[in-house]
């Protein structure tokens, strides 16, 4: 999140009506502060099912996904936009990460500069047609890469390759 912070802040600077939201641990950044009330925080949930439900409800527009690309973030999974995608939220990652592929045709923005972020944030809010278009492409790649049969598929690769080895 700090890479982005400068975005962040100059988005909310520019879009007085925007409200912005932790989820989890993560403590509010001091550049945030100074958007008081704008900016809440809500309780990291243990129980992966009962955070599920209780993401769902929050009606969040726009879920961002930075990462930064060093070699360990490069072996993670793309969990927060199947998190999103799955409850509506349109996307915005960093480039060059494991968001790559599920952001690619148009499933997601990918941004590399706190420019690109900004750009995306604008977009995404000033465009309601473009932000609902890119969920319904996103979902349908959800729908047809990452279903159960899909992961199971991947795993079972993965334990026939780890058993070449």
């Amino acid at each position: 999140l700090q890479m982005i912070l400068p975005a962040i802040e100059l988005y909310l600077d520019r879009n007085p009506d925007v409200q912005f939201e932790l989820f989890g641990s993560i403590p509010v950044p001091e550049g945030l502060k100074k958007f008081g009330p704008r900016i809440t925080v809500a309780p990291p949930i243990a129980n992966y099912n009962r955070f599920l439900e209780e993401f769902s409800s929050y009606g969040w527009d726009i879920g961002i996904c930075p990462l930064t690309p060093i070699p360990f973030n490069l072996s993670k999974a793309n969990t927060k936009w199947v998190e999103y995608t799955s409850v509506g939220i349109a996307a915005i990652a960093s480039k060059d990460t494991v968001y790559d592929d599920c952001c690619d045709n148009g499933c997601g923005i990918l941004a590399t500069t706190n420019e690109d972020w900004l750009n995306a944030l604008e977009r995404l809010t000033r465009d309601p047609h473009e932000r609902f278009n890119q969920v319904i492409r996103a979902q349908q790649k959800l729908r047809s890469e990452y279903g159960l049969p899909q992961l199971r598929r991947q795993v079972l690769d993965m334990m026939a390759l780890a058993r070449q080895g």
